[in-house]
């Protein structure tokens, strides 16, 4: 391409070209009002599950009340809840969840996409969900999209000594933790987290 094409003017007819657009987007000398939002950014740092303690005050909880009371709020002693959420889901549907199976998407109840036999049971199913069972699906929904694609939006705390506050992120927060009990390794135990004041 010859150097006149690539070449164009701009609409305040200033002379740009292919080099004038890659310094201006790699070079440091940014535009001010680039710069000044790149200033405000604030870097997410990982930080341990286990130091994050749910601010039990919040009005928006993910857990539900029913299931929360059976959990001291220790996130070392997390395993509890989702094993009591999982019992109250039986006990109030009289069905029992497998919720390793829905993590790894063993298994697809009928009706479901992926699963090819589109039955009336799969519909009357899928409809049946009680609110408890709803509500640990979107944390294990939340888990699966974590575990494929990775964490997009980092958790907010608030630092308290060594530990820390969830400010905002506590369905993100509940996931990492799910991912961690059923498929313990290093890549679960530390969320992206923003600190703030």
């Amino acid at each position: 391409m010859s150097k006149s094409r690539r070449r164009t003017r701009d609409g305040a007819g200033a002379l740009s070209s292919l080099e004038q657009a890659a310094n201006a987007i790699y070079s440091s000398d940014l535009p001010p009002e680039i710069a000044e939002l790149d200033s405000r950014r604030r870097p997410a740092r990982p930080i341990s599950i286990f130091e994050i303690y749910p601010d039990r005050t919040q009005p928006r909880r993910s857990v539900p009340s029913s299931v929360r009371e059976h959990w001291n709020g220790d996130p070392n002693t997390i395993g509890a809840l989702f094993d009591a959420w999982l019992y109250e889901i039986e006990r109030v549907g009289g069905l029992d969840f497998d919720l390793l199976a829905y993590l790894e998407q063993t298994h697809l109840p009928e009706g479901v996409e992926g699963n090819d036999d589109e039955g009336e049971e799969a519909a009357r199913r899928l409809g049946a969900n009680s609110p408890l069972e709803r509500s640990l699906l979107e944390i294990a929904d939340l888990a699966i999209n974590i575990q494929q694609i990775g964490l997009t939006n980092p958790i907010t705390v608030a630092k308290d000594g060594r530990l820390y506050h969830l400010e905002t992120g506590e369905r993100r927060w509940l996931a990492y933790h799910l991912l961690n009990i059923y498929f313990p390794d290093d890549d679960w135990t530390k969320i992206p987290a923003h600190i703030v004041d």
